[in-house]
């Protein structure tokens, strides 16, 4: 199968498509406006499948061809190229190309006998045209956070694995049974408050010692106060997500977004995310804050432009657990953190809003379940 794929303003819809025919593809040519803007993106994409060929011995190669998309001449040139030098069928992924350029290349296409392929992302669904025929499918294959962001030619700097947080996922569990008693534990070993009545809290405590993060006189190890103040609780929430049937989950997950030859690793453009998640070919991500202040609005702008580099369908969670005084406000609550033009701007984009002075683990699933599209 010789793919054609015409590059669009989103690369994240394109590429199920590609990795979904990665095994019958012989050749694979990515056909881009000659505008400076769309070259960058080919090559991203580009280079993004010679990062996934590394890591799963992709049997094709991919080129580029850049085109006037407003020169029919220069669209039906093209084509007899392609025809002129690859034997096989013929299949263009037009999901994301400029009207004219994929009527044009449609028509040639489909008059020689091959196919026209269009990814509808919300269903996570392939519509084929062939000869007369239009038919509806299910993608087979679901990519992993890896694949996703590979694809994009992100890398992934760092990640918490998997078999170290099962290790820890019963005591983790256990400490947020009662979420009062270890925020009041929490505070009073991060101020180091010697007044507090430790013993009502030995079984925390000596959880805590187990985990090494607070040592055999029951005092916190200082090195370990960010993995008390935060970690804990991002993998708690880790496993609350873990059972909702993603495709792919990971914690801690720090990306190189940077396309540039920048060799200085500080000044890439890199961020890191509490959760990852994959579901049907779509990423997600949840924010875990459990502090009392926080500028919400500050994040709700922060995550519009990670949910967008992430892309098409791309939503984001962001959780915050505080002792703020709060009122219900549209199935979530406000208070000096998240106040109502917050809530209505991340709503606006793709972001939903868990803001509560405890987490209630039922309230929490059903919110992920239904704005993420999971299964029930």
């Amino acid at each position: 199968m010789i793919l054609i794929t015409l590059l669009g303003d989103d690369l994240s819809i394109l590429t199920p498509i590609i990795y979904e025919f990665k095994d019958q593809i012989t050749h694979h040519v990515v056909v881009h406006d000659d505008a400076l803007d769309d070259m960058r993106r080919a090559l991203q994409l580009h280079n993004g499948l010679n990062r996934l060929s590394d890591n799963n011995e992709l049997k094709f190669e991919s080129t580029l061809f850049a085109l006037d998309e407003d020169n029919k001449n220069d669209i039906v040139r093209f084509y007899h190229t392609i025809r002129s030098r690859h034997e096989g069928d013929i299949v263009l992924h037009s999901t994301e190309g400029f009207a004219s350029f994929a009527l044009i290349l449609s028509n040639l296409v489909l008059s020689d006998g091959g196919k026209v392929v269009t990814y509808d992302a919300r269903d996570n669904e392939l519509n084929t045209i062939e000869g007369t025929a239009i038919t509806r499918s299910k993608l087979t294959s679901k990519l992993t956070i890896k694949e996703y962001l590979s694809l994009l030619n992100y890398e992934i700097l760092d990640v918490h694995r998997h078999l170290y947080l099962l290790k820890r996922k019963e005591r983790v569990l256990k400490l947020f049974e009662n979420h009062d008693n270890f925020l009041m534990l929490r505070n009073a070993l991060s101020r180091d408050d010697r007044h507090f009545n430790y013993d009502e809290h030995s079984g925390l405590l000596d959880i805590l010692t187990s985990l090494e993060i607070v040592d055999e006189d029951k005092r916190l190890i200082p090195s370990e106060k960010m993995i008390l103040e935060g970690t804990l609780f991002e993998e708690y929430v880790f496993w609350l997500c873990e059972k909702m049937g993603f495709d792919d989950i990971a914690l801690g997950v720090k990306i190189d977004f940077d396309q540039g030859n920048e060799s200085k690793q500080q000044n890439r453009v890199m961020n890191e995310f509490d959760i990852l998640m994959t579901h049907n070919n779509r990423m997600y991500t949840v924010e875990c804050k459990m502090v009392r202040l926080l500028d919400g609005l500050e994040y709700v702008y922060k995550y519009d432009g990670l949910v967008d580099i992430l892309g098409y369908g791309s939503k984001a969670i962001l959780l915050n657990v505080s002792k703020q005084e709060m009122e219900a406000y549209q199935s979530t609550k406000i208070s000096k953190n998240f106040r109502p033009s917050a809530i209505r701007r991340a709503r606006m984009n793709d972001i939903e809003i868990y803001h509560d002075t405890h987490i209630n683990p039922i309230v929490f699933s059903n919110l992920c379940r239904n704005f993420f599209n999971l299964p029930q």
